[in-house]
């Protein structure tokens, strides 16, 4: 059938009018990082950290992006996968003093000890007034019977910090282990490890260690990130002794 003056309108102006319609554009890295903070305020970390390997694909040094996947990993869990991510942001950023500090939380979340401490002590290389990582620095010498100086870097702490209860109670019983102890070097005793459990969900008993947070999430410049992550803390906590 041949088509009248009117059909070739109809068809002329369809044609004009998929012309004109804008092409759908593919998300950008920045957009992927932001839907992943979407989906860590809603704690909905799977996704997020999707979102954040969708951003990682389009843009591999993307080192926000990587710290929070990190974050997000921490928050399932999987402290082997998020110990790899934060040591990829190192690789790129190695003064990335937030995932220094998260390096070395989940080191000791593991009983790693001697890696922990070394890992707070570049954090506060970079940070040294981080009265936090000083008394986390503690909680690694005490697993590792160095007692004294667990007293010394909860002194630190709480010189930053005073009525810090974290490294009060830290430097409590390093102070107990040498009093009970008085002829023993703390250099070469090694204490027995107490049970730590891998929940991070459980609050502090009387007998248990201070609390820690990790360091907080990366957010982009938008007014809307800042928000979102000022919403966005960490309530994980970490029973140390028991």
């Amino acid at each position: 059938m041949r088509l009248n003056g009117l059909h070739w309108l109809f068809a002329i102006f369809l044609i004009l009018l998929v012309l004109t319609i804008p092409a759908v554009s593919a998300k950008t890295a920045a957009e992927w990082y932001s839907e992943g903070l979407k989906y860590g305020s809603q704690g909905k970390y799977t996704q997020e950290i999707e979102a954040y390997d969708q951003a990682l694909a389009l843009d591999p040094g993307y080192v926000k992006a990587l710290y929070n996947k990190g974050r997000a990993l921490d928050d399932l869990n999987k402290l082997d996968a998020a110990i790899s991510t934060y040591q990829q942001v190192l690789a790129i950023d190695p003064d990335h003093a937030d995932a220094l500090y998260n390096l070395a939380y989940d080191f000791n979340e593991q009983g790693r000890y001697q890696e922990a401490l070394a890992t707070y002590e570049k954090v506060i290389q970079i940070q040294p007034d981080a009265h936090d990582a000083w008394s986390n620095k503690g909680y690694s010498l005490y697993f590792l019977g160095r007692y004294q100086e667990a007293v010394e870097a909860a002194d630190k702490a709480l010189a930053l910090k005073p009525g810090y209860q974290e490294a009060q109670q830290v430097k409590s019983r390093a102070q107990a282990k040498i009093n009970s102890n008085p002829g023993t070097s703390a250099l070469n005793t090694v204490s027995t490890r107490s049970a730590v459990g891998t929940s991070q969900l459980r609050t502090n008993a009387i007998t248990a260690s201070p609390a820690t947070t990790r360091a907080a999430p990366l957010v982009a410049a938008p007014i809307l990130s800042v928000i979102i992550g000022g919403l966005w803390v960490s309530t994980r906590k970490k029973a140390f002794f028991q």
